[in-house]
């Protein structure tokens, strides 16, 4: 019995599985989809709505990168009354908080609930993260505090 080499034998499926999935064919065709899918980055964190930004990094005086914010998560913690984000250095997890007063004086206008609080802090997230960056100091603890003063 005569039987087909294996990589014709591939070939043949290949050609059938195209033909039954167009999309599945080819890699730019899945990268088109994507695209013309939107932002996949959309998140629904409770009655406010978080969209993921580019990453905020800041870099120190010989232009290494020293922090950077890419987890865009925040929550609020209401025994510290305070919006808390994290930050990443390398492998190193460091966790932020900024106080209501901090965010008050960010956004005068803020209700003074949860949502308020972390929807003020989403519409000033480039401050507070600047603001965060200039209070890193490399390896020095694992929490730090931000106040109005350091804004």
């Amino acid at each position: 019995m005569y039987s087909l080499p294996r990589s014709a034998q591939s070939d043949r499926f290949n050609t059938r599985f195209r033909r039954a999935n167009p999309v599945a064919g080819s890699l730019s065709a899945h990268r088109d989809a994507a695209r013309s899918a939107g932002p996949a980055c959309s998140v629904e964190d409770g009655p406010t709505q978080a969209v993921h930004e580019p990453v905020h990094r800041t870099r120190n005086k010989i232009g290494q990168t020293m922090i950077a914010f890419p987890n865009h998560s925040r929550s609020y913690d209401r025994t510290r009354r305070a919006v808390r984000f994290w930050g990443h250095d390398s492998a190193i997890e460091a966790s932020f908080f900024i106080d209501e007063d901090a965010l008050r004086r960010l956004q005068p206008d803020a209700q003074c609930n949860e949502t308020g609080f972390l929807a003020a802090f989403d519409a000033n997230r480039d401050a507070i993260c600047a603001a965060a960056a200039r209070l890193y100091v490399r390896g020095s603890r694992g929490s730090y505090d931000l106040a109005a003063a350091n804004l």
